[in-house]
């Protein structure tokens, strides 16, 4: 009895515990669900605040990304208003070089054609007067000034070329100016405005083929010995004379005979020792230049020839001079007869073509600038005939020396029988025929030159 008593008193002890320990945790459980219930406001709040943060930051978030939305367009709109801007520049810059280009390509081809012509007038300005680059008036001192000018340098109200300082580029104008000026002090200091006129006559065969007898047959096989089959053949005839042939002759025999000339102490015109008979110039004149020349046909029979028997005498070597004031110099040229055509006046009108050129439209001869000026043939005089200053001499080759180291006279058979210019070379040369011999014919041939010639002094 006992026994069931204290059992049952320790189940209602352990039921009691299990009661106050379930109470125990209901009273925890309420008081946490209590402390939750008082913290709900605050957590709602927080809850809130985030959900709001959230959404301005979504705000911000679009706005940004229209923000970015709005600078691509106006990127889109730059490039492509960049684009037609630069595109308009790029044609404007295009036609403003092409515009430039003509300009400067125009104002360049015309500079160079004036350096042309200041370079040629220094080259012809050195070969009238024959200094040495060590003199200050020399024509070779300009001609590097001329080659670096990129300037028309100083020029008067008038035209005139000026002489620029000696600092800077002195330009075009500047070195033709000092020639100017330099050529009036030359001139005068050298003898060039004051020269000595002389005229006379040269034997070929006496002065340059030294035969002094009278027999015919040396002078004849000299004559044969110069002839040729065909002129058109020869370089000399085809590089400085003036054809005097029919376009349609395919051979023309000639008389040709080069002989160089000399002005040396104790020689003749044509470089042998001076004898008896013979002529010369004097080496006492620095230059010695050709004002006319004549061809004299002696032993010419005009009752068996043309009354105009023309020829040739050119001028194929250099040209040779003295240096003024130094005898023992000599200075050796070689000259190219070239035309210089005057130049046609330009106008604004002419210039502001598209198709301007300087070298085309203003040079006013058909064979444009610097072609070269071939040599005609002129009259020679004979026994008998009249010699006249203007029709039987050629002032073709006035202010060339007569110093030169080669010449060349030319007589075409044809001015002498035009049916059979071999026949008129045999009757020139050997004479008429009479049985078995041949007598007669050219005697001799003779130069007859009028010169200028400047002392140095």
């Amino acid at each position: 009895m006992a026994q069931a008593e204290s059992s049952v008193a320790v189940q209602a002890a352990s039921r009691g515990s299990i009661v106050a320990r379930g109470n125990l945790a209901l009273e925890t459980a309420e008081n946490q669900y209590a402390q939750l219930i008082r913290q709900e406001a605050s957590l709602r709040l927080d809850i809130y605040l985030a959900v709001e943060t959230l959404r301005q930051t979504a705000d911000e978030y679009l706005q940004t990304l229209d923000r970015g939305l709005r600078l691509l367009e106006e990127v889109d709109w730059f490039r492509a208003q960049t684009a037609g801007e630069l595109t308009k520049y790029r044609y404007r810059d295009l036609l403003f070089r092409s515009y430039r280009n003509d300009g400067i390509q125009k104002y360049r081809s015309q500079f160079d054609l004036a350096g042309r012509y200041v370079y040629l007038a220094a080259k012809a300005y050195d070969y009238e007067t024959a200094l040495l680059p060590e003199n200050s008036q020399a024509g070779l001192k300009h001609l590097a000034d001329i080659v670096r000018a990129r300037t028309l340098g100083p020029i008067a109200s008038d035209g005139r070329p000026l002489p620029a300082s000696v600092t800077g580029d002195p330009g075009l104008a500047g070195a033709l100016g000092r020639m100017v000026n330099d050529f009036e002090i030359v001139k005068g200091r050298y003898g060039i405005n004051a020269p000595r006129e002389e005229t006379f006559s040269f034997s070929l065969r006496k002065e340059l083929f030294r035969l002094g007898s009278t027999a015919k047959e040396p002078w004849q096989a000299v004559m044969q010995a110069h002839r040729v089959a065909n002129l058109l053949d020869h370089p000399v005839y085809r590089r400085y004379c003036t054809p005097s042939h029919s376009p349609s002759s395919t051979n023309e025999p000639a008389l040709v005979i080069p002989f160089g000339t000399h002005i040396e102490d104790g020689l003749n015109l044509f470089g042998h020792v001076k004898a008896s008979g013979d002529s010369a110039y004097s080496r006492a004149y620095w230059a010695t230049k050709i004002r006319s020349v004549g061809v004299g046909l002696i032993g010419y029979d005009v009752t068996k020839f043309a009354r105009t028997p023309r020829v040739y005498l050119v001028p194929a070597g250099l040209d040779m001079m003295r240096v003024p004031g130094s005898p023992t110099l000599v200075r050796q040229f070689n000259v190219l007869d070239q035309l210089l055509p005057f130049p046609s006046a330009v106008s604004g009108e002419i210039i502001g073509k598209d198709d301007y050129l300087p070298m085309v439209d203003t040079i006013s001869v058909p064979s444009g600038f610097l072609g070269i000026r071939t040599i005609p043939d002129f009259v020679a005089y004979y026994p008998g005939d009249v010699f006249d200053e203007r029709t039987k001499s050629n002032s073709r080759l006035v202010g060339r020396s007569v110093w030169n180291t080669q010449w060349v006279l030319i007589l075409r058979g044809r001015e002498l029988d035009g049916a059979d210019p071999n026949r008129g070379l045999d009757n020139l040369i050997l004479g008429s025929p009479s049985g078995q011999r041949r007598l007669g014919g050219l005697t001799d041939i003779e130069l007859r030159m009028t010169t200028d010639a400047s002392s140095g002094q």
